[in-house]
Formats: structure tokens, sequence, C-alpha cells
């Protein structure tokens, strides 16, 4: 009958509408994917160039005249920021929860910080 053949159609377009859509997720999902990535890389770049610039600027000045050299500087001060690669290692993972702790501990021996309180 004609109500059938027009429910027919009907479902047809939705079924063609829903392909369209589910296309167009996964496409925003491979997106969402790449960005995670790109944010993950971001982080880990920034906590590299941070712990590279805190042994600069904080152990630098204490191992001069202890003969101290950069790479030792560096180490310490992904130490302190739960940065350093072997930690990570020993952690088994990249995330940032030491640094939450190193950004206390920062604060709390009176190292300026953007943003905190």
């Amino acid at each position: 009958t004609e109500e059938e053949y027009a429910t027919l159609l009907r479902l047809k377009a939705l079924k063609r509408d829903y392909r369209e859509l589910y296309e167009d997720l996964k496409g925003v999902r491979s997106e969402v994917g790449y960005t995670e990535k790109l944010i993950e890389q971001c982080t880990a770049k920034l906590l590299s160039e941070f712990a590279d610039w805190f042994a600069e600027e904080f152990f630098n000045a204490d191992h001069d005249n202890r003969g101290g050299g950069a790479d030792t500087n560096v180490a310490e001060a992904g130490a302190v920021l739960g940065t350093s690669t072997e930690g990570q290692a020993a952690r088994g993972t990249e995330s940032d929860d030491g640094n939450d702790e190193a950004l206390r501990q920062g604060i709390a021996a009176g190292i300026p910080v953007a943003g905190a309180n």
C-alpha cells in the first residue's frame, strides 16, 4: 500500500542520514584523537623546557661554586618537577601527577609561579 511505501522511503532516507552522520562522527573522533596526542606532545615539551629553564635559573647559581654541570642541573630540576625520564619510566607514565606536588613545593619555597595565588 501507499502507506507502507511512504514508510519504506522514510526509512531509507533515515538510514542514509544516519550513515552520513556516522561518517561525520568518525571524522570528529579522529580529530579528537589527533588533538589529544598533540596536547600530550605539547605538554611534554612544555614540561621539558620548563625543567631546563628551572635548572638554569635556580640550580646554576647553587652549583656554580660547586662545579655542577648543566646536565646535573637539568636532572635535579627534573627530579624536583617529576619530569625526569627515569621518573617517568619508573612510574610507567608521562602524567603530570608529580608536577602538582612540585608546584606546591615551589610555591612553598617562594618561587614565583604564574597563575598561582
